[in-house]
């Protein structure tokens, strides 16, 4: 279970790489990675 907002959205990517569907375009594991290196910022609120 994710502590934070951050980590709730990497999952919802995760569940999209599950069934194969892309974000804006995007692989969404490229778009975790760019999380994980905060090149995209998730607001806390």
């Amino acid at each position: 279970m994710a502590k934070d907002l951050r980590e709730t959205v990497k999952e919802i990517l995760g569940t999209c790489v599950s069934v194969g569907c892309t974000v804006d375009g995007k692989d969404p594991k490229d778009l975790q990675q760019e999380i994980s290196d905060g090149e995209i910022d998730v607001p806390l609120e």
